[in-house]
């Protein structure tokens, strides 16, 4: 009897086919005399659409809201090639000589999910184990293909998993309509979506709205045998006060406390998927997305760890294969294994221990500049983590004394390098040698300084936001992971960085280099969500996060989540049902009037469209209609629009072939809700017909 082995990705199943000495793959599947390895493309299944349950296609504004499927339903999705292989592994699970299923989707609660909708749609007899890889080397495929256990240990994960999609259905699918048919243009709601947009909108309304104070500071640099430090008062001051100043500068600086400490200095944790791809964006300038890609790539090509987690330490049952990777490397480099809990920390790991190498060492001077850049990114801190040699740092703190004031200055320089040698740090602060009776005659001099208005936000600052939005400068570690266990996030390791780029390609907001920047479109997202008052702000998805964390710990039930979903959108469209959006058209310019029901025109991205769409008047221009775009060849500008509005025509100036200006009049028809337009020459000057 043989098993099959259902992977989450093409990919993944040629390497346990490899792993498994199959060389040969036909239709799709690896076989031999123990094993049919085969494959999804992720996501085969999709939840029905509001159409699907419906069983008839539907106007938006003929649905009404809100809308809650009682049960959720899985669908095949429509796509041919999703077709053909779900029929190939429907055909393989059910062969006689198939006397199990190993589900071998990603090691999360989306993976969890992914082979969970096509054992179910299966309906097989047949149990049903689980392959749980942390890294895709042939050694951890053969070690824990020989350690399986029932696909029932990780209900809890799917059952997460599983909350988190029904979750984001409700709210992404009912809010998405109500808002839009209530604004009369597209606007994608999500459930992390919108955090993420109103952050970088509350960020450039603060840096708009800032007004800079300048003020005055003391300073004074004091050398010593060549060597330099600048010092400042510690008080500022609004104006420059001359009498302060000359008071202060009849008194004298001297150093009264000269501290030397030697202390052995660590180097940074081991990467989670934000710290990795924060480091690299600060190294090379990557994207979170760029970056994203390379890492799971190089997990998939067995040479890191299981990328997508969130902890910066290592589980305390890992500590044999971390034993394993020193036995490969040691003979190149300076390592040992270290036990301690700056590594080895279980309180602190959930699913997925933190990203390190693998016993599958790369030939990085092989690999394309990214993956290279990226993999010894990795390499180096595990280095630096199990170095033998320890960073010795020598630490300076003299205190100064200026008549009753008490100034102190800190130093640092490198003695020993140690692990610095894998991962240098700029870390010297080399101040003068001060020794205790020294003196110096004051000399402060007033120096105008400006207030600095916010920064605006990087992919880093998005990053640390979404990881704890209620984070602060006291925030201890150990708080910091109990708040990850606990479920205080907004999104997670592995969509974050998708629904941020989704919210780019909604127009929500831009980004250059690693910079955000709000957009009009986003602008009025979150002011429609405010006078609709929608709160799906930082607190509320935290919320829904703990939520969820709370079904992973069997605290709560999928049912409890999806009936406090439920009645969070039915209370918020009962409390906005009243509000007319019209009457803010303020912010919005009228491009004329509605020929079929006389309400405003408005622009948006793609057309010209009535404001009575969520009243049911279909009237619109689409900007990219045909005669526009390929016919005439001239943009559907805001003026033509108003012209044919206010006149039932417009007459524009276009060049000839022969770079000539000849005029058209363009009229338009409106039948049945599609928009027809013709055209005429002007004084009967006819052009050639491929205007430019």
């Amino acid at each position: 009897m043989k098993k099959l082995i259902i992977c989450e990705k093409p990919t993944l199943a040629k390497t346990v086919a490899s792993a498994l000495h199959i060389n040969n793959r036909v239709n799709n599947c690896y076989e031999n005399n123990d094993y049919v390895v085969t494959n999804a493309f992720g996501h085969l299944f999709s939840l029905y659409d509001v159409d699907d349950y419906l069983q008839e296609k539907k106007k938006w504004k003929d649905v009404k809201l809100p809308f809650y499927p009682k049960p959720f339903i899985y669908k095949l999705r429509n796509d041919e090639g999703v077709i053909k292989q779900y029929a190939i592994i429907e055909k393989h699970a059910k062969r006689n000589d198939i006397d199990a299923i190993i589900h071998a989707g990603d090691a999360d609660r989306e993976g969890e999910i992914i082979i969970r909708n096509i054992t179910n749609q299966l309906k097989l007899n047949k149990p049903i184990y689980r392959l749980w890889l942390p890294d895709q080397t042939s050694e951890t495929i053969l070690e824990e293909l020989h350690k399986l256990e029932e696909d029932s240990k990780y209900d809890n994960l799917a059952n997460e998993g599983y909350a988190r999609t029904y979750l984001d259905w409700l709210f992404g699918i009912n809010l998405t309509r109500y808002v839009t048919l209530k604004k009369g243009t597209l606007m994608p709601i999500g459930r992390v979506l919108i955090p993420i947009v109103k952050f970088i909108y509350d960020r450039d309304k603060a840096i708009d709205s800032f007004v800079p104070r300048t003020y005055y500071v003391l300073s004074q640099t004091i050398t010593k045998d060549d060597r330099s430090v600048e010092i400042e008062y510690k008080k500022d001051f609004d104006i420059k006060d001359e009498a302060f100043k000359n008071e202060l500068n009849t008194k004298q600086i001297e150093v009264i406390k000269v501290t030397n400490t030697k202390s052995v200095k660590a180097p940074k944790k081991l990467f989670s998927l934000s710290t990795l791809q924060q480091e690299l964006n600060k190294q090379f300038g990557y994207n979170f997305a760029d970056s994203l890609e390379v890492i799971q790539r190089l997990y998939e090509m067995g040479y890191i760890t299981y990328p997508r987690t969130n902890t910066e330490y290592l589980s305390e049952n890992e500590k044999d294969k971390i034993k394993k990777i020193i036995d490969f490397i040691k003979n190149k480099h300076n390592v040992e294994f270290k036990d301690n809990k700056r590594i080895f920390d279980s309180s602190k790991v959930e699913s997925h221990s933190a990203i390190t190498i693998t016993t599958k060492i790369a030939d990085y001077t092989k690999l394309p500049e990214k993956d290279k850049n990226v993999y010894l990114t990795v390499y180096k801190r595990f280095l630096a983590n199990f170095s033998k040699e320890d960073c010795i740092a020598s630490k300076t703190k003299v205190t100064l004394q200026i008549g009753d004031y008490t100034h102190e200055i800190n130093g640092e320089s490198i003695l020993e390098k140690g692990w610095m040698k894998y991962e240098n740090e700029k870390s010297d602060k080399i101040i003068p040698s001060f020794k205790k009776g020294d003196k110096f005659p004051c000399a402060f001099n007033f120096k105008e300084k400006k207030s600095s208005p916010p920064k605006k936000v990087t992919e880093n600052m998005l990053s640390n936001y979404l990881k704890n939005p209620f984070r602060n400068k006291d925030t201890t570690e150990d708080e910091e992971y109990k708040a990850i266990l606990s479920g205080v996030e907004i999104g997670t390791e592995a969509t974050r960085t998708n629904i941020i780029e989704n919210a780019v390609k909604y127009g929500y907001i831009s980004k250059k280099k690693s910079s955000f920047s709000i957009e009009p479109k986003g602008i009025q997202l979150i002011e429609t969500l405010d006078r609709l008052k929608i709160d799906l702000y930082a607190t509320k998805t935290v919320e829904f996060s703990q939520l969820l964390k709370r079904i992973y710990h069997e605290e709560n039930t999928i049912e409890d989540i999806v009936t406090k979903a439920e009645e969070e959108i039915s209370n918020i469209i009962k409390t906005s049902n009243s509000i007319d959006l019209l009457r803010y058209g303020v912010d919005v310019e009228e491009i004329g009037k509605c020929p079929i029901c006389g309400s405003s025109v408005f622009e948006n991205n793609n057309s010209y469209y009535c404001s009575n769409f969520q009243r049911g008047c279909r009237f619109q221009m689409n900007k990219a209609n045909s005669f526009f775009t390929k016919f005439i060849k001239t943009p559907f500008t805001k003026e033509i629009a108003k012209a044919l509005l206010d006149n039932n025509e417009a007459i524009i100036t276009l060049m000839s072939k022969t770079n000539k200006p000849y005029q058209v009049r363009i009229t338009y028809s409106y039948d049945n809700g599609y928009t027809n337009f013709e055209r005429e020459f002007v004084n009967s000057t006819q052009a050639p017909s491929n205007n430019t």
